[in-house]
């Protein structure tokens, strides 16, 4: 994957999380790297919702797995159930 890609979940979660704050919400449901769990942890950091996906539903659970390692997951949760969750808690 080209670097340039790579820097983009990061750069994604970095810029979600200043304008909106604690509105943002981010979601890690797979991939390689901790590109994505660096903007999940930005997210969070600015009081926003986070979510990575569980491990038994992850097809690759490298970035999810390095969200949970850097606490930066508000909750885990199978892939199917994360829409619902979302729409239940009132995100959307």
């Amino acid at each position: 994957m080209p670097l340039r890609e790579r820097r983009f979940a990061a750069s994604f979660g970095r810029n979600q999380a200043g304008p909106f704050n604690a509105l943002a919400i981010g979601a890690s449901t797979g991939g390689h790297g901790k590109d994505g769990a660096s903007g999940l942890k930005a997210i969070m950091d600015a009081g926003g919702f986070t979510i990575a996906q569980d491990e038994k539903s992850s097809v690759v659970f490298s970035m999810p797995k390095s969200a949970m390692e850097m606490q930066a997951a508000s909750v885990v949760l199978q892939l199917d159930a994360i829409a619902g969750f979302i729409m239940g808690k009132g995100f959307v």
